[in-house]
């Protein structure tokens, strides 16, 4: 952190370090060693987040890490970026290099609804475990977005689907108020099965959503690629949450979402 960038260009030079690489590097050892107080010192040179990522995540705390590194090296803007990993009360797993937030009562729903509400951003962005942006995916998302004063949703693609519903959740903080959560409560009995069917019908309803199929953030769900499924994906796709799932959407729709 203390070395100039060099003045001449090398082939090998690694320009993020001299930004954004060394500063959180630096904030994760200090957290893990408990210097809180350096750790402090480092947020305080970062600018106000525009946008806020909510990483909920469960028993796979290497393979999230990564993927945050993952992102963060993607962005146009990193040190604008906001990430907060939101893990159950219970979660056995040491996530003390993540500045992992514990949530109580636990479960997916409950992380991504907790996350948001402390959001600093001026955009939410709903992320799990198997997701890879699109270069400069952040300037994509502002430049889509436009003025964040108002209500708005973005669609994008997941290089997959072909039908319109919103499989990430990406809003503005105004947004995010009117509807009080990023997804209903409800659907934690059904591990979020069902809850982006009605976050995106609502959405549509209101005319708030912001079309932005050009970008694309890719779907890894061993699913769709044909990898190995773990033991919480197997969980999450039972088929009694799929039940559960319809019949607590079902239920929202005919009482018009209340």
């Amino acid at each position: 952190m203390a070395l100039h960038r060099p003045k001449v260009h090398y082939w090998n030079l690694v320009e993020a370090i001299y930004n954004w690489q060394a500063m959180d590097l630096y904030e994760t050892a200090a957290v893990c060693v408990g210097e809180m107080g350096e750790a402090e010192k480092i947020r305080k040179f970062r600018p106000a987040p525009k946008i806020s990522i909510i990483h909920a995540t469960r028993g796979r705390p290497q393979l999230a890490w990564q993927k945050r590194w993952q992102w963060l090296s993607l962005a146009e803007k990193p040190l604008e970026i906001e990430w907060l990993f939101m893990v159950d009360h219970n979660d056995p797993i040491d996530y003390t290099p993540h500045q992992a937030i514990r949530c109580n009562p636990g479960g997916i729903v409950n992380a991504w609804n907790a996350g948001a509400k402390i959001a600093k951003g001026e955009i939410i962005v709903q992320m799990s475990d198997d997701w890879t942006p699109p270069r400069h995916w952040d300037a994509l998302i502002s430049n889509a977005i436009g003025a964040t004063s108002e209500e708005k949703v973005l669609a994008v693609s997941d290089g997959l689907r072909a039908d319109k519903l919103l499989c990430m959740a990406i809003m503005t903080q105004s947004r995010l108020k009117k509807q009080g959560h990023m997804f209903h409560p409800d659907y934690q009995e059904s591990d979020g099965i069902y809850s982006d069917n009605e976050f995106t019908e609502r959405a549509y309803a209101e005319q708030a959503v912001v079309e932005a199929r050009h970008i694309q953030f890719k779907h890894e769900n061993p699913m769709f690629t044909g990898g190995n499924p773990d033991e919480q994906l197997k969980n999450h796709n039972k088929p009694e949450y799929y039940q559960k799932g319809k019949a607590i959407y079902e239920k929202r729709k005919a009482n018009n979402w209340v």
